[in-house]
């Protein structure tokens, strides 16, 4: 048994040297395509990270015309209220809605993110 296995150690270090261009070709493939698959994955996660930011935090601002008639200002409250997206809600106006769902804290500090 040791000696097929240094017949075979020895065969395959004298077929690497003998074929150095080839031997350089595949291990440079090689090291491409996993660089490549590498970088694809992180830039995958980049990605489902910002767009797990920007859905965290999401506002929407509802403003009507002056000439809104009670029965639409109602209806239009009633869709906000309903809809699962809005979380909170705050009346910076006689004729707009803020709407706006919370972002959770940050991980890095306690402190406001807003400036």
């Amino acid at each position: 048994m040791t000696n097929f296995l240094r017949y075979a150690i020895r065969e395959t270090c004298a077929n690497l040297w003998r074929n150095r261009l080839m031997t350089m070709a595949a291990v440079l493939t090689v090291t491409v395509s996993l660089g490549l698959v590498g970088s694809a994955l992180y830039l995958k996660q980049g990605a489902a990270q910002a767009s797990a930011t920007w859905e965290r935090e999401a506002q929407v601002q509802v403003y009507m015309k002056p000439s809104a008639t009670a029965p639409e200002l109602a209806y239009v409250k009633s869709r906000l209220y309903t809809s699962p997206y809005v979380t909170g809600w705050s009346r910076p106006s006689t004729r707009s809605l803020a709407c706006t769902k919370p972002s959770p804290p940050s991980r890095r500090s306690t402190r406001s993110r807003r400036r």
